[in-house]
């Protein structure tokens, strides 16, 4: 997995098979397969490794208004870090700048805030503040942790929810990767948008995508399709276009809630990081086919820059709650 003589070989042999019976299905599925299986333990180790990293961040919020038009525009610089206490890994940013003007808090607010982040009683306390200090010129529309995990359907327990498509290879910044097409063919309890609380209830993790919609059309039965760019090489992700489908029961067609695209740069690190994100959302009303009404709600553009080490020491809490 890290280029070692035994991967190495282990890939040549799939790229053959890959060129020479590409026509026989059962043996290039078996291949595809294979392939995989590497590509979801490069996933898993993406969310071993990345920790304790930084990196510039540019984010730009774009909000439309009815008629598609932009009704407002925000762009907020901002030092990301991945930052790790004792009991969780999550964004963190330290904003310096909004829509042109420096907003970066002094050196005693610093102090300030991190004697504060100290004094939390547990850590959901500090989850918070991390979070409120983020976004605090995010406005409406807040997206959170979109780095610390990659979009992974190829999960052994949901893989037999997906229908997977070798496209074929396509360079990306110089390097051969494999264009893979998934599509979610029955929903799934471990994918959700806009969920009712019955659908979260007891579970431990999720993906969840929302979007801003009626609750005529919950539950929303959401499906997933997309395209994975994935390094020929070392199976790691270069790239993830989706779309998030929404199947309500009182629509006679399914309508698109939110589409992404997830670009990553290689790293010392091991492992790609993010280099670009996109995200559209859209607003959904109604109450059936005759009511209905979509539009562009909300785009997200996030860029960074090369990924450094960033160190922290955070205390341990006792309580654990």
């Amino acid at each position: 997995m890290n280029g070692g003589k035994s991967v190495y070989f282990i890939f040549v042999v799939c790229v053959l098979c890959f060129q020479s019976i590409f026509g026989q299905e059962t043996l290039a599925a078996a291949e595809l397969e294979k392939f995989l299986d590497r590509a979801e333990l490069q996933s898993q180790n993406y969310s071993r490794v990345f920790k304790n990293l930084s990196a510039e961040e540019l984010k730009t919020k774009t909000f439309y208004k009815a008629d598609g038009s932009v009704d407002e525009k925000r762009s907020i610089k901002s030092s990301f870090i991945v930052y790790q206490s004792p009991n969780f890994v999550s964004e963190f940013r330290f904003v310096r700048e909004f829509n042109g003007k420096n907003v970066a808090r002094d050196e005693h607010e610093v102090e300030t805030f991190f004697n504060k982040l100290a004094k939390s009683k547990n850590y959901r306390e500090e989850h918070e503040r991390l979070k409120k200090e983020s976004l605090r010129y995010d406005g409406a529309g807040d997206f959170w942790g979109m780095t610390m995990f990659q979009m992974r359907p190829l999960i052994s327990f949901l893989r037999g929810d997906f229908k997977f498509k070798m496209l074929g290879k396509e360079k990306i910044e110089g390097r051969d990767a494999w264009a893979i097409e998934y599509e979610q063919t029955k929903t799934s309890p471990y994918i959700l948008a806009n969920p009712l609380k019955t659908e979260t209830e007891g579970k431990t993790w999720y993906w969840r995508y929302d979007t801003w919609i009626s609750d005529a059309f919950r539950p929303t039965n959401a499906l997933l399709k997309g395209k994975i760019f994935f390094d020929a090489e070392t199976a790691q992700m270069m790239r993830n276009e989706y779309k998030v489908y929404l199947n309500p029961k009182n629509l006679s067609r399914q309508i698109v809630a939110q589409e992404g695209i997830y670009e990553y740069q290689s790293s010392e690190f091991g492992i790609s990081v993010p280099k670009k994100i996109w995200l559209l959302i859209f607003h959904i009303k109604g109450k059936d086919d005759q009511s209905l009404s979509v539009r562009k709600y909300l785009e997200f553009n996030f860029d960074y820059s090369k990924f450094s080490e960033f160190k922290t020491e955070i205390k341990d809490y006792q309580t654990g709650n």
